[in-house]
């Protein structure tokens, strides 16, 4: 007998039970021989044995089929992925691209302030002479013209003594006395600019000190324009950005000496400190809807900002100190 493939157990049993009972159909039907029998059998082992052996190569061909059919698919997957991986790069790029363009585009745009990485403060006095002249308006032109920011203004009254620790480092000089009698004989229109470089531009735009030198190297400075001698030179500007600290910190000491944040710190500093509180506050707002006119609206919601300060100071062992907000 031919040798048969490898069956499981199972099927094994279930075709050597399928062969007796043919065996045995066929020898009561027909009252075969025993060597009959044997013929049968040999020829029904025969055919079992073929068809089980088609049935192999049919599975052999069906794995094969598959094993292509996946490979296909991976390969497919694969080109699919990586094409679609390569369009969402490409749209990212593009993304980043336009996003560079028009943040290029919006800085060229953008207005001088906006474009000033760090803004300098200065001090400029228009003295007593040039106040007395009329000169006033004519000086605070050149100021916006030049594009100075006046942050802050006043006029002011110099004292001798003052006027004496003002100008302390031109104490021992023969002049000293004669500048601080002219300084305190007047009104002084005091200003704080802001500029890049202030300091320097500012000495710039007003010209050497001397007003017979300004006419020469400067004759459109403000000293040139409307000085009368060395003394009385109309305008006083600070020689540096150091000296411009202290100078406006004697004059005006309230005014605030630090820089000015460029947008990036000013929105980082606003998300870190203000805009939670905010946004906190008008959601109250819009939930009590205490009144409908706009001031008291506007009062309401500074008594709350008040009464919710994160940074509230402990004075006297109470978190806050109240300031009375008039209705």
């Amino acid at each position: 007998m031919a040798e048969s493939p490898r069956l499981s157990v199972n099927s094994a049993a279930a075709v050597d039970s399928a062969i007796s009972l043919v065996v045995q159909a066929v020898d009561v039907e027909r009252g075969l021989t025993g060597e009959e029998t044997t013929v049968v059998t040999k020829a029904v082992d025969s055919v079992v044995s073929e068809t089980f052996s088609y049935e192999q190569d049919q599975l052999a061909a069906a794995a094969e089929s598959t094993t292509v059919v996946v490979s296909e698919a991976i390969k497919f997957e694969k080109e699919y992925y990586q094409d679609h991986e390569d369009a969402v790069n490409e749209s990212i790029s593009e993304m980043v691209s336009e996003s560079i363009k028009t943040d290029l585009k919006f800085k060229e745009q953008a207005p001088t302030h906006a474009k000033v990485v760090y803004t300098e403060l200065t001090l400029a006095l228009i003295k007593p002479d040039a106040l007395k002249a009329g000169h006033d308006r004519e000086i605070r032109y050149a100021m916006h013209a030049h594009g100075f920011v006046i942050v802050h203004e006043a006029y002011i009254k110099f004292t001798s003594v003052r006027a004496g620790i003002f100008y302390d480092h031109h104490r021992g000089k023969p002049w000293f006395q004669r500048l601080t009698r002219f300084m305190s004989s007047g009104p002084v229109h005091g200003f704080v600019l802001g500029k890049e470089r202030a300091a320097r531009s500012w000495n710039v735009v007003i010209g050497p000190t001397d007003p017979e030198q300004a006419r020469k190297e400067s004759p459109l400075s403000l000293r040139a324009r409307f000085g009368r001698d060395i003394l009385r030179n109309a305008v006083h500007g600070s020689f540096n950005a150091a000296r411009a600290r202290q100078e406006i910190k004697f004059i005006f000491p309230n005014v605030v000496m630090d820089p000015l944040p460029d947008p990036p710190k000013a929105r980082i500093t606003f998300d870190k400190t203000l805009k939670r509180t905010l946004i906190m506050g008008l959601t109250a707002l819009c939930k009590a809807k205490p009144y409908s006119e706009p001031l008291k609206v506007l009062r309401w919601f500074a008594r709350w900002l008040q009464e919710h300060n994160p940074n509230r100071p402990y004075i006297d062992g109470k978190r806050y100190v109240e300031v009375v907000i008039p209705d």
